[in-house]
């Protein structure tokens, strides 16, 4: 869903607002702020996340002509939008592992009759979007994956209805674990594009 803000002008010229702070090592050193640049048509473009050794940041951008996309950026590749599943409106970024592997947050979905749900989001170091099993699949309720461990061997999230929000841990050997119990699934093998 949109938001009804609208940034003045001399905002809308900002390339993005998310900025990398860096600072070399020790205490005294100096800090630089760095643009990250937007994609076309952004109205704004946030960080929501940085590796461990912070090469990497992802995030999310507001698109004035279409859909929310994730993207990750590197000082190398710069800012690149990341793969969404088939049929989602795009996607929000919650969180990236430490060794920068993977990244975790929602697809959005849009039905026919205008309503959204979202659905937990994978993403590999490529920017390919991957889908969770079946609990986090679910049309029918919303599931959000919200951080990732530092190796990328667990993830974390929700799955929720219209007034009940669930925890879920997902791990490559026990599956999808909702609400203390075991659900199987895994990181499935219904993939999507690249971005």
């Amino acid at each position: 869903m949109k938001t009804a803000f609208q940034p003045v002008s001399s905002l809308a010229s900002l390339a993005a607002v998310s900025a990398v702070f860096s600072a070399a090592a020790g205490p005294a050193a100096a800090q630089s702020i760095r643009s990250l640049g937007a994609p076309p048509s952004a109205v704004f473009t946030i960080a929501k996340g940085i590796s461990a050794d912070g090469s990497t940041v992802v995030g999310y951008s507001n698109s004035a002509s279409g859909p929310d996309r994730a993207f990750r950026w590197t000082a190398e590749g710069g800012l690149r939008l990341l793969g969404v599943l088939p049929g989602s409106d795009g996607g929000w970024v919650q969180a990236i592992s430490g060794d920068g592997s993977a990244v975790v947050g929602q697809h959005v979905f849009r039905s026919p009759g205008g309503t959204t749900h979202s659905r937990a989001a994978l993403w590999n170091a490529a920017g390919q979007a991957s889908d969770f099993g079946a609990v986090l699949s679910s049309t029918s309720i919303a599931s959000v994956a919200m951080a990732v461990s530092s190796d990328a061997g667990v993830i974390v999230g929700f799955v929720g209805g219209s007034s009940v929000s669930i925890p879920v841990r997902w791990n490559a050997v026990e599956g999808t674990v909702v609400g203390g119990r075991g659900e199987g699934g895994g990181r499935g093998g219904r993939g999507g594009g690249g971005g």
